[in-house]
């Protein structure tokens, strides 16, 4: 097993020098992790550095690299007492990280190799007998690492992430389980969405909820997920247009990519800010006549929507700012089109759960009080599965092993789920507060 990992060429060979004092075949601890540095050469090309043994005595590891991490998982070769345990090699961070997913254990221990740092992989066991819990192997049909951690796919359907700290969550559940060993599987991730093809099959999931995106029969049945670009490797507004996902075939390279429906006019950035630069002064102002753009744009009394918008049109260089907004701008342009995508006659259910979703999310960031608080309550009555997914990612809310759910959310939003209306601002009748409306959604 071989992987290239932050200039290093990371290995794990076998070396027959017996397992004295360990309770076990001698052959399952036989193998060591080594590494060498790829130092750049001129023109002669790559030099290898001198070879460094990173792990002693381990069993036989399946090595996979990511941006930042290097993941040692168990093989088929594997003896059984440690095939549930994975490492985690973090060398931008200088320590390893020992996890059993199917038991919600890990360990961290500091690891630099410039340091002459090395681990004995027994005499770490040794010491975590915690880990040594008997348990059936992971039964993990691919392995696929990503930016966020690793994921894997077991043979019931069901996709995991083992994040770098050593904490695992499921991700969501494919529509159709591997077929035993022989069949393919290919997974990825972009933009916050699992994307995994299974056979000749892709499915796309939302990575905070798990719900189904997009199931799509390809015209082949071997795929491979090409791994997003480095950042800074290729321009943000190019990765916009020509979408995030790549996949390659004996057919050839393709992309996913989502494009606007012909014959309907998506707004520019220019008439966004205006519109809705229009919405605010109209609420604060006393006129009785509509505010329109046109006369934001010709009256010189209201400079800020001139301002931000002689920004996105280019006359001032771009900055973090410029940044911020264009990603603010995008998702409310997409909003928009997909309002006027279901006004047109659109009246597909994955549409109206986006939507949902969008609404959810937005009455969050507001009070919570009178007209708001009963939009919220109506989202929830008329799309209660697509609210609560929203729910989740918004208070982060994760499912531990005791069949709890854990939060993550900052307390400025737990604030204002819990802080319930005062006698003055009693909610109408029918209409229940935030957490009563979790509550009932959460027993439903």
């Amino acid at each position: 097993a071989v992987a290239a990992s932050r200039g290093r060429l990371v290995w794990c060979e076998e070396r027959q020098d017996g397992a004295e004092g360990w309770q076990g075949p001698p052959a399952a601890f036989s193998h060591c992790v080594c590494f060498r540095t790829l130092e750049p050469g001129g023109e002669a090309g790559t030099n290898l550095g001198r070879t460094h043994i990173l792990l002693h005595h381990c069993p036989s590891f399946g090595l996979l690299a990511s941006r930042k991490d290097l993941f040692l998982v168990p093989t088929a070769t594997t003896w059984p007492g440690v095939s549930h345990i994975l490492l985690i090699w973090s060398p931008g961070k200088g320590k390893v990280m020992v996890a059993a997913p199917c038991l919600g254990l890990s360990h961290s221990q500091s690891l630099n190799p410039g340091r002459g740092d090395t681990w004995d992989f027994r005499t770490l066991l040794r010491g975590l007998p915690g880990l040594l819990s008997p348990m059936k192997p992971l039964t993990v049909h691919t392995w696929a690492p990503t930016t966020q951690g690793l994921l894997l796919l077991d043979f019931r359907g069901t996709v995991s992430l083992v994040q770098s700290h050593g904490g695992t969550r499921a991700v969501g559940t494919l529509q159709e389980a591997p077929a035993g060993l022989a069949g393919s599987a290919a997974l990825g991730t972009f933009h916050g969405t699992l994307a995994c093809v299974l056979g000749s099959t892709l499915e796309l999931l939302d990575m905070g909820s798990g719900q189904l995106l997009e199931r799509k029969v390809l015209s082949t049945d071997r795929v491979h997920l090409l791994a997003p670009p480095a950042p800074g490797m290729e321009d943000e507004e190019e990765l916009e247009t020509r979408g995030g996902l790549r996949l390659l075939s004996a057919l050839g390279l393709f992309r996913v990519g989502w494009e606007a429906p012909q014959g309907l006019e998506v707004p520019s950035a220019e008439d966004l800010v205006f519109e809705e630069a229009c919405e605010y002064y109209q609420r604060r102002s006393l006129r009785g006549t509509q505010l329109t753009p046109e006369e934001l744009r010709h009256n010189s009394t209201f400079r800020a929507p001139q301002a931000l918008a002689s920004i996105l049109q280019g006359h001032v260089s771009p900055s973090t700012l410029l940044t911020t907004l264009r990603a603010e701008l995008r998702d409310y342009r997409a909003l928009d089109q997909l309002k006027a995508h279901l006004v047109a006659g659109d009246d597909e259910e994955a549409g109206w759960t986006e939507l949902a979703e969008h609404e959810v999310a937005r009455l969050l960031r507001t009070e919570l009080v009178g007209d708001q608080l009963a939009q919220l309550n109506t989202v929830f009555q008329a799309l209660p599965t697509a609210a609560w997914g929203a729910i989740l990612r918004a208070l982060q809310l994760q499912p531990d092993g005791n069949g709890r759910l854990r939060s993550h959310a900052p307390p400025d939003v737990w604030k204002k789920v819990l802080g319930g209306s005062s006698a003055a601002k009693e909610p109408p009748n029918g209409i229940l507060p935030v957490f009563e409306l979790l509550c009932q959604c959460l027993c439903r």
